[in-house]
């Protein structure tokens, strides 16, 4: 937030700041039966419904003072590789009337009080998390302000910076828990199988979620053996479009990492987000 405050205070042309989006910040759903709460989380549609609820630019504004990128996928948009995953996934911009037709064709409809509710299932409460801090309840809080409003019934809770630490905490969430992970090609092998704590594997693993499936696992094993970068595009591209289509979580931003300095000094520029800023810091000049 000093970023911005920072720039509106320099005279002009005192100084710059790169935006530097180097992590993933996704709503992830809870994919283990046995935690999962309500079950209707389960059902593709009622995701779906819940992503084309969010105003992704307007709570990067209040948030983030308009510092964060749109996420639509794990691959920021600033490499060939991006560029190909963001054409080919399934984007869910802010659109209620999409909202409401999915959970109709999931069996819910709005009663009287305004949240959704089905015979089966009764009303729709769930629960949405995230770490402690300023700005990620800040986000939350926004996050369910506007579900609320969407029909969604949502309570919020935070997990303490202590047991953030812990995996099994993390993992047990029954809703939605809201995270920042690794972006890009570094983040493929978080979606794997594999990486999903476990009681059997002592709760090791950052696939916090619980995401499990055999056609992702297919296609990240493809990605990890691929020898050209045109077969890891094709392959990457593909675990973007399954991955916007299966729903494991809701893609918001790319957080920035703002890197600020004056007008003395020459050569910071914006990277992909698999690089760093400072790659080339031995051609940097001050004046």
């Amino acid at each position: 937030p000093q970023v911005a405050l920072l720039m509106q205070q320099w005279p002009p042309g005192g100084g710059s700041a790169v935006l530097y989006a180097n992590q993933w910040r996704a709503a992830h759903f809870q994919a283990r039966p046995d935690f999962v709460s309500p079950a209707s989380l389960s059902d593709p549609r009622v995701r779906k419904a819940l992503a084309y609820a969010i105003d992704k630019p307007g709570i990067d504004q209040v948030v983030y003072g308009g510092q964060f990128v749109m996420a639509d996928s794990i691959f920021p948009p600033t490499t060939d590789l991006g560029r190909a995953a963001d054409a080919a996934v399934t984007k869910y911009p802010l659109d209620l009337r999409q909202t409401a037709q999915l959970m109709s064709d999931a069996g819910f409809t709005r009663g009287s009080d305004g949240f959704y509710a089905s015979p089966s299932g009764g009303r729709f409460s769930a629960e949405v998390k995230t770490n402690g801090a300023t700005d990620n309840e800040a986000e939350m809080s926004a996050l369910a302000s506007g579900w609320r409003q969407a029909g969604f019934e949502m309570r919020e809770a935070v997990l303490p910076a202590i047991q953030a630490q812990d995996t099994q905490a993390r993992s047990s969430f029954p809703g939605l828990y809201i995270y920042s992970g690794n972006v890009g090609e570094g983040g493929i092998n978080g979606m794997s199988s594999t990486n999903v704590p476990r009681p059997e594997n002592e709760w090791r693993g950052g696939s916090y979620d619980g995401y499990s499936s055999a056609d992702m696992d297919r296609l990240i094993n493809a990605f990890t053996t691929a020898l050209t970068t045109a077969e890891r595009t094709n392959v990457a591209v593909e675990i973007a479009k399954l991955s916007s289509i299966d729903l494991p979580a809701i893609s918001l931003f790319f957080p920035t990492q703002p890197w600020v300095f004056t007008s003395d000094l020459t050569g910071p520029k914006l990277v992909a987000a698999e690089s760093n800023v400072s790659w080339n810091i031995q051609q940097w000049e001050f004046h």
